[in-house]
């Protein structure tokens, strides 16, 4: 409608957080931490003149879930204030994760209107938003971000509850798979975001030789992806080919991680020689599975299988995806339903 005022857009993630006004093709993006002081005094004068204090950095949104309401207040201030927007003049739309609970939602609401005085406030559910973002308004969305990862089958615009999934397997678990392999375990944040920048510039999924798919084509994709990377201080990064798929993998067996990848389970579970992987693949397929007896929307939810998250980047991961699917709905004779399996990753989500 003509004369209001433009809608704020908030995606505020467990690692990172995009903002911005409704309408603009590309968002904003900061990490989603607070920093401060870590004592609560004055900048301490020295010979050398004012000494800085310490800073500590705490995030608001862990695994999907705010851990910290004050800060979460907090950084939408500080978001409205760098867009220069004021809160009382520009109606919110903010993200959530699936299947949160309605305190949170309550929790929220409270927020943006008692403290932030928003004039009008919308939550929505993340996958449910990438899904219009397609132009779709049925299929499943599977959203592997830095703190969990999620499976929602939406069917006409409204997400089914009782069929989302989740796994506690995602992004942040893969950077420390590689922060251990260069061996900067302990080297806290910074430790981190280096592992970070090897795992986007370096990592990639493994394409195993299946029917149909010759030997050549699996060497051609491997052989594709760099073995080194350059740091900004000049400094040489290399890791062995297996490490390079080491990580991502986890991503189709949980059990590398030592754990069920948060599954029902209640910590390390070794697995059993005979016992088949769990993964993204079986999270998929086990979400369509549960959504209804219709074969017809079953059929529909295949067809439009829509990654999101960082996490999906990973080189080959579509491919990876839609084999293992039809590795399941094979073994069950979902024969029609092999055939129209498709994974669909958006060229612009960047």
């Amino acid at each position: 409608m003509a004369g209001l005022p433009p809608c704020v857009v908030f995606d505020i993630g467990s690692f990172c957080t995009r903002y911005g006004p409704a309408g603009y093709e590309l968002p904003r993006v900061r990490p989603s931490v607070i920093s401060r002081p870590a004592v609560a005094a004055a900048l301490a004068c020295g010979e050398g003149g004012v000494e800085p204090l310490p800073v500590v950095y705490s995030r608001c949104v862990e695994k999907g879930t705010v851990v910290s309401w004050d800060d979460y207040e907090l950084l939408l201030s500080l978001l409205l204030h760098d867009l220069g927007m004021a809160s009382e003049q520009h109606p919110v739309l903010v993200t959530e994760a699936p299947l949160a609970a309605r305190e949170d939602r309550e929790r929220l609401v409270e927020t943006l209107f008692e403290s932030l005085g928003a004039p009008a406030a919308s939550v929505n559910i993340q996958a449910v938003l990438s899904l219009y973002a397609t132009g779709r308004t049925t299929g499943i969305v599977l959203d592997v971000g830095d703190g969990a990862t999620w499976s929602v089958p939406i069917y006409e615009g409204y997400s089914l509850p009782h069929a989302t999934r989740r796994l506690s397997v995602a992004g942040a678990d893969v950077t420390r798979f590689y922060a251990g392999a260069l061996g900067l375990g302990g080297a806290g944040a910074e430790g981190l975001a280096l592992a970070r920048r090897v795992k986007e510039a370096l990592a990639f999924v493994h394409l195993p030789e299946a029917a149909g798919v010759g030997e050549a084509e699996c060497k051609r994709s491997e052989q594709a992806s760099p073995e080194t990377l350059v740091l900004p201080d000049g400094t040489t990064v290399r890791l062995p080919r297996s490490a390079l798929t080491r990580g991502p993998e986890a991503l189709f067996d949980v059990s590398i991680l030592g754990d069920d990848g948060g599954c029902g389970g209640g910590g390390r579970r070794p697995r059993a020689a005979a016992e088949r992987q769990f993964g993204l693949p079986d999270l998929v397929h086990g979400c369509v599975m549960s959504t209804s007896d219709c074969s017809a929307v079953r059929d529909e939810l295949f067809r439009n299988v829509v990654l999101s998250g960082g996490s999906t980047a990973f080189r080959n991961l579509p491919k990876r995806l839609v084999r293992g699917m039809r590795a399941l709905t094979s073994a069950e004779g979902g024969v029609g339903q092999r055939q129209r399996l498709k994974a669909l990753l958006p060229e612009d989500r960047d």
